[in-house]
């Protein structure tokens, strides 16, 4: 059998730096810090920055532009361009915890990812049996608050029915074709699906209409009074091209009436809505089949804690949610790990065997712990001591709407001014581009994983040696890329429409420090330039939209540098000279990797060989065929085939991964 290989090189627009193990605690604890009084021997003052874009650039906000479709640059009241101080400050603190080792911080530790595919078809089968799936209907019920199952009644709960005596009767009777006998049609079906020789009706239950895409289409099939059944089908695509093809599914299923409802717990629902969510800016929402049904039948989130429930969308009128099942339900004081498994087809999506939280526990050398974040009094580490930080704000079982009063708040001890066009040039505003921008999805463990014991190849989320890649960098590409055109079949809403502000400008903003320990003061100097203060600079940052495709790139050159410190005696010191704090930083950096037990000083550790090489567009250019985004079929190839380990080891050595972790 030939292997399959991709249509192109592996290629992403991303990579990782190798994630530090063990953390480099910050020189100042936290009942060390204040904000209120200048403390002896530390440093306040201010610096001014400037920004220059080599390549266009676009950090969008909503409501800039005339076209509410259309990304365009923030702007500030009078026409003034300018790049966000939240938005530079979360770049900057990104640099510093990669260089000062500092802790892997806030990530969806809770996540579970699925999976349906059957790359692993033995670790899938020991899960999900054919011959036991079960059909019940899932329901929330208002009053109780409560997601309820109940079984489909019979002994499995549904009968199979073949789609092309289905598609043929629905054909015939929505187009209305003379000389079709449509109630032997009928009972034909129902006699094949089981049911006996009853003449049913149909009532098409989906919405349809051009550029509606409906995952899941039914047609109640009422049978008598005493015996209703409804028709689940999983695709309408299948009623529009009746054609056969081969690897067509060959049959839909009728689902029997519901016995009685149980509640199930709601940690097992906020799990199972985890799996067929994705991800958004600011929360994750329901997709696929979820949707449809929470939608059409007015079901609240689980994950929107307290949601209401809305007037179903579709009007559907059915018991509840048609669900294939494995296992016995969590119900009655039973657990998950009876092997209960639920989906919205006979090939059911499944929990992979660990969390992201788990892997970074294992990344980190704590296999078996529960991930958290240190508490502050405990463990402070560079980013969080410089940028400040709210204890447990976003808690892992739940996430609340605001902090309670119980949690320690830290306040930053550096503040990022809005960097503004500077004067002398008028903005050049690029026009409208149309692409289709692919997020990276952590799922994907080719390339978000790598194997612990051999981290030159990849391991997947069943892997008991599956280890976490790293913190995710976008390289810096070189200029004159190129924004990709949408796909010839790309859809309306997979577009995005973006403005940027042409290559060229400048933009100037201050940022102010207060209390900063030398070497702290020295962390951020030496983030703004990766330590290299030469002219011009070889290293870039990058910023806003199009990051992947070379836009955003950023060229920092300090202007201004004052900085004053207390002494215990009173009096005040003045530095203008940026390279001792500089020095301070990378000292203290060595001693702490030494004490660590790692067996390289800071300038030749991985995490900064890593970081450097991907703010280098030179490295970029030699990599320039393995940097962009590939088709959905190299994706799927590329998890058979094992190749991601090639990409992504240009930028740092497989070895790399192991010299993190001693």
């Amino acid at each position: 059998m030939t292997e399959p290989k991709t249509s192109t090189a592996p290629k992403a627009s991303y990579r990782f730096v190798p994630l530090n193990s063990r953390v480099i605690p910050a020189p100042l604890r936290l009942d060390q810090i204040s904000h209120a009084r200048p403390l002896p021997g530390c440093w306040s003052g201010g610096m001014t920055v400037e920004w220059r874009n080599e390549t266009p650039i676009c950090v969008g906000a909503p409501g800039q532009d005339k076209d509410d479709s259309v990304d365009s640059p923030f702007c500030l009241p009078g026409q003034r361009y300018a790049l966000p101080g939240p938005s530079l400050k979360g770049m900057i603190r990104a640099v510093v915890e990669i260089a000062t080792f500092s802790h892997l911080g806030r990530i969806n530790d809770h996540h579970r990812f699925g999976y349906r595919d059957f790359n692993d078809q033995e670790h899938y089968r020991q899960h999900v049996k054919p011959n036991d799936l079960k059909a019940g209907w899932l329901r929330y019920d208002q009053k109780s608050g409560q997601w309820q199952l109940a079984a489909a009644k019979g002994e499995r709960g549904f009968a199979m029915l073949p789609i092309d005596l289905l598609l043929e009767a629905i054909d015939k009777k929505v187009k209305r074709e003379p000389g079709i006998n449509e109630a032997k049609k009928k009972r034909d079906i129902i006699a094949k699906a089981g049911f006996g020789p009853h003449v049913i009706s149909y009532e098409h239950k989906a919405k349809h209409g051009s550029g509606v895409n409906i995952v899941s289409a039914l047609f109640d099939a009422v049978v008598d009074k005493k015996n209703t059944g409804v028709i689940v089908c999983a695709d309408t695509k299948k009623k529009a091209d009746p054609t056969p093809k081969k690897g067509d599914q060959k049959f839909e299923a009728i689902f029997h009436e519901p016995g009685e409802f149980k509640a199930l717990p709601p940690d097992y629902m906020e799990r199972f809505a985890f799996l067929h969510s994705k991800m958004t800016k600011s929360a994750m929402e329901p997709e696929g089949n979820w949707k449809t049904w929470l939608k059409g039948m007015g079901y609240p989130n689980p994950l929107n804690a307290g949601g209401k429930t809305e007037a179903p969308q579709q009007g559907y009128d059915f018991p509840g949610i048609p669900v294939y099942y494995c296992g016995q339900p969590p119900v009655d004081g039973r657990t998950e790990d009876d092997g209960f498994h639920m989906g919205f087809s006979r090939v059911i999506k499944i929990p992979y065997e660990f969390s992201v939280g788990q892997l970074a526990q294992r990344t980190l050398g704590r296999d078996g712990e529960k991930y958290s974040i240190p508490e502050l009094g405990r463990e402070l580490d560079f980013a969080r001591a410089i940028f400040g930080d709210v204890e447990g704000s976003l808690p892992s079982e739940r996430k609340k709407a605001a902090d309670g009063p119980d949690r320690l708040a830290l306040k930053g001890r550096v503040a990022f001014e809005f960097a503004t066009l500077a004067e002398g040039r008028n903005p050049y505003l690029m026009p409208v581009s149309t692409t289709v921008m692919m997020g990276p999805k952590a799922s994907f463990w080719p390339f978000y994983l790598r194997n612990g014991q051999d981290p030159g190849s990849s391991a997947d989320y069943n892997d008991e040696m599956a280890i976490l890649a790293g913190r995710k960098r976008y390289p810096v590409r070189c200029l004159g890329q190129q924004l990709p055109k949408p796909p010839a079949d790309a859809k309306e809403k997979q577009k995005t429409k973006l403005r940027f502000l042409g290559a060229g400008h400048v933009f100037r903003g201050r940022i102010r420090f207060r209390n900063l320990h030398a070497a702290e003061l020295g962390a951020l100097l030496w983030a703004l330039n990766f330590g290299d203060f030469s002219e011009p600079t070889k290293y870039f940052h990058a910023m806003g939209r199009a990051k992947g495709h070379g836009y955003g790139r950023l060229a920092a050159t300090i202007s201004q540098f004052r900085a004053t410190a207390h002494c215990p005696a009173g009096q005040a010191i003045e530095a203008r000279d940026m390279a001792p704090f500089v020095e301070e930083f990378t000292a203290y950096m060595d001693a702490g990797l030494r004490w660590l037990g790692y067996g390289f000083g800071f300038e030749n550790s991985p995490a900064v060989t890593a970081l450097r090489a991907l703010a280098d567009p030179q490295k970029s250019k030699n990599n320039d065929q393995h940097l962009g985004v590939m088709s959905m079929k190299d994706f799927r190839t590329l998890k058979r085939i094992d190749q991601a380990h090639d990409l992504l080891c240009d930028y740092v050595s497989a070895d790399d991964w192991a010299r993190m972790r001693p």
